[in-house]
C-alpha cells in the first residue's frame, strides 16, 4: 500500500475488509485486503484532510483542506456520489457518521 506523498488519514472498513487512506497526493486509494485489489477516488482538488466509512453502507466520506466533502461507493469505485462543496471555509479536521 503506497501514497506517492505524505498521507493525512487511513482507516478500516467496518468489515475489515478495506482500508482507506488519502493525503498530499489529493487521492484516496481503497484497498480490499483479500485479493489485494486497490481503486483511486478522484474528485479532490486539494489534500484529503480526513475520511471516515459508514458504519452500515458500502460509503466513504473524504473531506479536504479547501472544507469539500464527498461521498462515495468505495467497492463500485467510480465519481462522487454527491459533494457538499463549502461544507468549511477552510480545512475539514475529521468527519463522523452515524448508522441512521
Amino acid at each position: 500500500m503506497k501514497h506517492d506523498r505524505q498521507l493525512f488519514r487511513a482507516q478500516f472498513s467496518p468489515d475489515g475488509k478495506f482500508i482507506a487512506a488519502g493525503g498530499q497526493d489529493k487521492l484516496v486509494h481503497v484497498w480490499e485486503l483479500e485479493g489485494d485489489k486497490k481503486k483511486t477516488l478522484n474528485a479532490h482538488k486539494t489534500w484529503v484532510s480526513s475520511l471516515v466509512f459508514h458504519p452500515k453502507t458500502k460509503r466513504l466520506f473524504t473531506a479536504d483542506y479547501l472544507g469539500v466533502i464527498h461521498c462515495w461507493d468505495y467497492e463500485a469505485g467510480g465519481k462522487s456520489r454527491w459533494t457538499i462543496p463549502n461544507a468549511d471555509r477552510n480545512n475539514v479536521h475529521a468527519l463522523v457518521v452515524t448508522p441512521d
